[in-house]
């Protein structure tokens, strides 16, 4: 490979990561909705009974959030302002919602635009090393020291000559 290709390799990654956060992000999603539905199959299922007020649902008809802790819900009813639902705890997304309860969008916003200006140092620290490297192997060819050419240094027209 020639360090063209090289480079624009570098960089093409570099661009895709975020891509490859976005889509591994989207795998462990489906990983955690089929996880639970095999759990709520195979395990057995807890009856729990709550006030609706006390009920965020997080996914709807699926999974909910009962006084900090994650249920998946395989059936649920409501009567008379009680939640009635049969299901199981799932404290792997208990831990995984604790992580990001303090992660909210202006957090999101804030760690985005630093992971940005980092990334646009990093390349324009890297391009300054190569910049570096590929001048200093420029420099000593052969038997002499080989400047870059000057481009005003042979003028293709002569000055021109005053009007007196």
């Amino acid at each position: 490979m020639n360090k063209k290709s090289t480079i624009a390799f570098i960089l093409s990654c570099f661009i895709l990561l975020p891509l490859f956060f976005s889509t591994g992000l989207q795998v462990f999603q489906l990983y955690l909705k089929h996880r639970a539905e095999k759990r709520l199959e195979k395990e057995s299922l807890v009856t729990i009974s709550f006030p609706v007020q006390k009920i965020k649902w997080i996914e709807d008809g699926r999974e909910i959030m009962v006084e900090g802790q994650m249920f998946d819900v395989k059936t649920y009813r409501i009567e008379n302002g009680i939640f009635i639902g049969s299901g199981v705890y799932d404290e792997d997304e208990t831990k995984a919602m604790e992580l990001f309860k303090n992660f909210n969008e202006k957090e999101q916003n804030y760690l985005l635009i630093h992971l940005l200006l980092y990334s646009q140092l990093f390349v324009a620290v890297a391009f300054g090393i190569f910049l570096i490297v590929y001048n200093q192997s420029c420099r000593y060819r052969l038997y002499g020291i080989q400047t870059l050419p000057y481009p005003y240094a042979h003028p293709l027209v002569p000055p021109p000559r005053p009007l007196i």
